[in-house]
Order: structure tokens, then sequence, then C-alpha cells
């Protein structure tokens, strides 16, 4: 049964759940466009618990698990208000800005000691370190279990950690309650586009103070993740005061060293205003120490830096039936518009598998063909100043996999042979191995984000992301990070918006398909698919509140999350001029024009 609704929420448990995963039945919430996975607005707050307000042993510990929320420099005085006195000066978390030791609670129980005293005992999973500029790194603890002691402390009310954890604890399901998720931006080594790196804005800082924090982030640098794949601001690049709201326009001010001869002006304003929240994108008043002021607004120019921004509405949707591409009738204008110019009758026959993508005015195709005893890639474009029938690359006696491109520049795809990952250009030719560091166990699925410089790949059932560098020769991968997840044995992944995934994964033998942020901080399970495994999987990357747009083929048939049928299975009717005596489910490998 195909359920257009959030079918549960993984986001760890949450603390005092019993355990862990995906309930076998699970309740239906209305379709509609919403927050993204793990960050709903209800029961928003800024500021945690304090220490007196528990009602009971279990309700305190779980407030504890949240007191590190909020502004990192204040983490330790709030975690340490409540402990007991005589343990305080102890304590070992006493960096000025510490990290956050994000863990994901699959047990909790409080055992009461017969002393007046309670003893918690917690089993978790490392999720990660969050750090003062809202990035959330890799976790540097091993530990799976904490105990916490808690008593109360004579003259006082209320309880107290009488034996706490030498870290600063912070239960993840705390960051929807605490934080907002907001990406700044870097631009890529080329400067073809803006590559979004997410954080974590802590809902304690005033809308007032965070464009002055969001500066001081892009100042200190991208993430881990991003690395050597983006340009970091010119060194030496300090702000020269906090950044005023003039109520129309804002103004930032910079040193001298943000002028560097590599570093275009206007392109450094573009980025400060991407990375700034939408309600707070006004114009902006750029002030560089030597320099004349420079304006920038929200033009054409503004908008074509951030490659994710050219999502359409309305995505084109396609499916494969008979070896042939067809439009399907849930794409604009009903499907009656032609086929793309590059899907000729000379080269549409003998398809499994096929990627559209355009960008600059440029059409590119990846088509996996049948070529006698095995198959064989074609790549071909349209538009731009070269464009290029199709072209063979080479044939293979393996299965080739879904194909997908990479953007700015539109020039290369990446695709999975042998359990292997390769990539291709547009002149044909050989599949090049591309190197997966940090990578374990035969690779099975590669997904690209919009900004064409993050890729997330599916190996040996755990899931990867790893950002990547590119120039005309080569596609290199950085080091890639397992994404810290309770979701096992996964079998297909695709990019869903700046920073989440659509992925499908099986339980028990049973398959499912959902969504998990590429920090694994939020999992959210779409659609349970019970013993019909999903064998392919494709998003349309887009604004994380807009609704899923999901195809897959699961049991061997085709679905479509947005299709008229109530169980998202592609009806005959669906395929727009295709044979009147197809079966249901038969038109397979559904995919968008990206």
């Amino acid at each position: 049964m195909r359920l257009r609704a959030v079918l549960a929420v993984v986001v760890a448990a949450g603390v005092g759940m019993a355990g862990c995963g995906i309930p076998d039945e699970t309740p239906v919430r209305v379709d509609g466009p919403g927050p993204s996975p793990g960050f709903a607005t209800e029961g928003a707050s800024a500021d945690p618990p304090p220490r007196e307000a528990a009602a009971s042993k279990d309700q305190f510990v779980d407030n504890y698990l949240q007191a590190a929320a909020g502004e990192a420099r204040d983490a330790h005085a709030r975690v340490s208000l409540y402990l007991a006195p005589a343990v305080r000066s102890g304590f070992k978390a006493t960096q000025e800005e510490p990290s956050l030791n994000l863990v994901r609670v699959r047990t909790r129980t409080v055992a009461d000691n017969g002393d007046g005293t309670a003893t918690a005992t917690l089993q978790v999973d490392q999720v990660g370190m969050l750090d003062g500029d809202g990035q959330v790194n890799p976790p540097t603890q091993t530990a799976t279990t904490y105990t916490i002691k808690v008593g109360e402390v004579e003259g006082k009310p209320g309880w107290f950690v009488t034996t706490p954890p030498d870290v600063l604890l912070l239960d993840v399901a705390a960051l929807s309650i605490y934080y907002e998720r907001q990406n700044i931006y870097f631009w890529n080594v080329e400067r073809t586009g803006l590559v979004p790196d997410p954080r974590y804005m802590p809902r304690a800082v005033s809308p007032a103070g965070q464009p002055t924090e969001i500066l001081d982030r892009l100042i200190a640098g991208p993430s881990e993740l991003l690395g050597a794949a983006v340009r970091r601001l010119p060194a030496g690049t300090q702000r020269t005061g906090t950044v005023p709201d003039t109520g129309d326009r804002l103004e930032i001010s910079l040193s001298a060293e943000a002028g560097a001869q590599d570093y275009d002006p206007v392109e450094l304003g573009r980025q400060l205003m991407w990375s700034l929240p939408s309600s707070m994108r006004k114009d902006l008043e750029l002030r560089i120490e030597g320099q004349s002021p420079r304006v920038i607004t929200e033009d054409q120019a503004f908008l074509d830096a951030n490659p994710a921004y050219t999502s359409a509405e309305t995505p084109e949707r396609f499916a494969i039936y008979g070896g042939r591409i067809y439009r399907l009738n849930s794409s604009p204008n009903g499907g009656r518009d032609p086929l793309p110019a590059i899907i000729t009758n000379a080269v549409n026959h003998d398809i499994l598998l096929a990627a559209l993508a355009s960008g600059s005015g440029v059409t590119a195709a990846a088509l996996v063909v049948k070529q006698g005893a095995g198959q064989r890639l074609l790549v071909g474009t349209t538009g731009g100043d070269r464009p290029r029938g199709f072209t063979p690359v080479d044939t293979v006696r393996e299965a080739i996999g879904r194909p997908v491109w990479l953007k700015a520049p539109l020039d290369t795809g990446l695709v999975v042979v042998g359990g292997k990952l390769y990539r291709f250009g547009l002149d044909g030719g050989a599949l090049t191995q591309v190197s997966l560091p940090g990578v374990g166990g035969a690779v099975s699925a590669v997904s690209a984000a919009p900004d064409g410089r993050r890729i997330a790949v599916v190996a040996g059932g755990r899931l990867y992301v790893a950002a990547i560098g590119r120039d005309d020769q080569s596609v290199e991968v950085q080091a890639a990070r397992a994404v810290p997840t309770s979701l096992q044995q996964f079998t297909e992944v695709a990019w869903h918006d700046d920073g989440q995934l659509t992925a499908a994964w099986l339980r028990g033998g049973r398959s499912a398909i959902g969504t998990v942020t590429i920090d694994g901080v939020a999992e959210e399970v779409l659609y349970e698919r019970g013993e019909a495994q999903v064998t392919y999987l494709v998003d349309y990357p887009r604004s994380p509140t807009d609704n899923q747009s999901v195809m897959y083929v699961a049991g061997g048939k085709g679905y479509d999350s947005q299709g008229p049928d109530q169980d998202g299975v592609i009806e005959a009717n669906e395929v727009v001029n295709g044979p009147s005596n197809a079966a249901p489910g038969s038109a397979t490998a559904p995919f968008y024009l990206n």
C-alpha cells in the first residue's frame, strides 16, 4: 500500500522509548507540506527546562539530556546547574565553547536505589559532535552505555545529578526543539555554483543576532565534510562590526582582506545573501575596507548562483516501457509535450535505464541499453555551444546501475558497475573508476546533490556521503562519511534536498522507503513496501517543505508517489501514448528531468 503520509518518525526514537526501529503498523498523517523531518515547529523552544521543572526522576533525566541545548558558549553553565555542588568543580567538560556529544537514546531506564537516589542507565548510539559553529562532525566517543546517578541535596528543592558522565551529552531529539536547520553556502572551487553546508542555529539566537552569527560561521570556514571541495573566504577576512538591520537592507562590513583579487566581491555578496534565512534575504550592502560599497539584490544572477534553485515546481516525469521512454501524465501539461529533442526515434529502443538533466541551456542524457549479451552506456547532449549526438561508452557484461549527472557544470556523470563507482563524460569512450576513500563493501547505488559537489552512495548495505573535487580530467572523492543512522541494510539512495536523502532499506526482510539527514540526526519512514524489495529509487531535489516526489520500483512494479493511483502504481493510462495493453506497474525505471 502506498501512503502519502509520514508513517513513523524514527528521529531517535526519543528519550524514554523502550527501543528503536520501524514499527510494523503506524498511524497515518494527512498529506501536505511541512518542516523537514525531525524539525517540526510544534513544541519548539529557545531554552531547555530548568532543573527544578521535573516532576519525577524520569523526567529529570530526560531534561538533563536536553540541558546543553542552545548557544554553545553557555552549554557548560547550563549543564552545571543540574549537577550537585559537590561534583561541579570536578566536571571535566570545561571548554569555553565545547562540542556537544550527540547521542540517539535507544533505551533509558531509571532504577530506584532505595536510599533516595536513583540510577539511570542509557543505551545509546553515538551520532556526532555538535560544535559552536552549528556543524555536526563525526563522533569522537565510542561508549554505548552511560550511567547517571540522581539524588537530592540537603536544603535544596528537586533532584541533582550526583554522578555525571564526563562529556556533555545532548539527546539528538532535542535538536528538533531548540535548533533550526539552516544552510550556509560556499563557492565550489571552480566558482560555478554555491554548495550548501547544513548547520544548526540555536533558537536562543534572536533574529536580529542571526546575521552576525551566520557571518562568523562563514568566516570560520566550511565543515569537515566539504573540505577541499569548496573555497574558503579570503585568508584574514574579519567582520568589522555586527550586522545592523536598517529595515530594508542588511549592511555587512568586512576587513580589507575580504577584497583579495581572486575573490569577486559581488560573488561574495551573493554567497552571503544565500546564507541568510529567506525571511532575512533583503537587499544586502557589502562594505569592504578600501572599496566602494556594493549592493546585492535578488536578481537572476543571484538565483543562478545556487544550482538547487533551478528545481521546477512540477518536474517532468518519464518511465520506460518495452525498452522505450515515455512521458507520464503527471508531467506538466499532462505529459502531452514531445520528448526532449535528444531522445529521437533512432535511439529510443532497447533502453533499460535513463537519466536526463538540464542546465545552462544544455540537456544531457545517459542511457543504459541492451548490447548483445551485455549492456552499454550511451551519452549525448542538445543545446549549448557544442551539442553532441549519442556516443557509446564501454560495453560490459555486468549490469550497469542507474546513471546520475553532476551539475555545475553539466559535463560528467557517475554510474555503478560491478560493485564499483565509475565516471563518464560527454564524449563517450571508456568508463574511469572513481576511488571512494572511507567506503567499505561493494557499491550498489549512487546519487548526486543538485550542487554537483556532494554524492551519496550505498556500499555493503551502509549509507555514505562525501564531497567531490572536479576538474576537466577527473572526479576526486574526498574522505567519505558513514551516515550514523539506526537503519541498516540500505538498498537504494536518492538526494532529496540540500541536507537530506531519500533511501530504501530492509528490516527483517521487509522493505521501507524514508528520509535520512546526511548527518544522521533525523530519520523518517515514508512508505512501507512489505516483502516487495525496492530495487530502484529516484527523487526530485527540492525544498524540504515540499511534498515528496519519489518514484521507485518495488517487487518489479513502478510507483510514483505523486501519481493518481491510490497505491502509487504507475497505471497504463499514465503512460502518455504508450501501449493500451500495458499492465499496471509494467512501466519501470521512472525518472525525472533534473
